[in-house]
């Protein structure tokens, strides 16, 4: 399983060889997806792979940590390539039409990880909770320093810029989420651009 442009998904199972647990969180990753964290248990993903049920149970933490690592490392990926990205451009437009279109872009890669981290990310609780909400910060974050720079020439108060952020995030996370969508990773770049300049900026963006 590959994060496609940004690196590999390291296995955290030292238990395991490498084949197998790729084949694990490949195997976990497409059932989850298909049928929801909370119908899938490791019985399911063992015969997925082609192992006895107790090979599993004895070599990884459980199921949530499978669901952790996999929407960890998306995130966690996800993040890099999104500051890497706007740490390229200079102005504050750019860096915007950067972040949205590294988001857009990644997520479409890795749809199956995104739509994993969306639909199931309220099933991790404490430590494995706090590091997604963690990381999912930082790119809220990232994307208010930008417009706090980008809108703050149209008198946009930062009340309305932070709620407006959450707003570009949501809008990028339910483009994106929709499997039915077949669209073409530029066309939506440019839409979603667009769009959180609206949002962001209003009628004068």
């Amino acid at each position: 399983m590959v994060l496609h442009s940004h690196g590999r998904l390291a296995s955290k199972y030292d238990s395991l060889s490498g084949d197998i647990s790729a084949n694990v969180r490949l195997t976990a990753l497409n059932l989850f997806v298909a049928h929801g964290y909370q119908a899938v248990g490791l019985r399911q993903i063992a015969q997925g792979v082609g192992l006895k049920p107790g090979y599993l149970y004895n070599r990884i933490e459980g199921k949530e940590y499978l669901l952790f690592e996999l929407i960890h490392d998306f995130e966690q990926e996800l993040s890099r390539g999104v500051k890497q990205a706007i740490a390229r451009e200079r102005s504050q437009r750019k860096k915007l039409m950067a972040f949205v279109s590294e988001y857009t872009e990644f997520s479409l890669l890795n749809r199956d990880l995104h739509t994993l981290a969306i639909r199931e990310g309220h099933s991790l609780v404490g430590s494995f909770r706090d590091k997604i909400y963690s990381l999912r910060n930082f790119r809220l974050n990232l994307l208010k320093g930008i417009a706090a720079r980008e809108c703050c020439e149209h008198g946009v108060k930062q009340t309305y810029r932070d709620l407006a952020c959450e707003a570009v995030i949501a809008m990028l996370s339910g483009m994106l989420v929709d499997r039915r969508s077949d669209a073409q990773s530029g066309s939506m770049q440019r839409v979603a651009g667009d769009m959180a300049i609206k949002i962001l900026c209003g009628s004068n963006g």
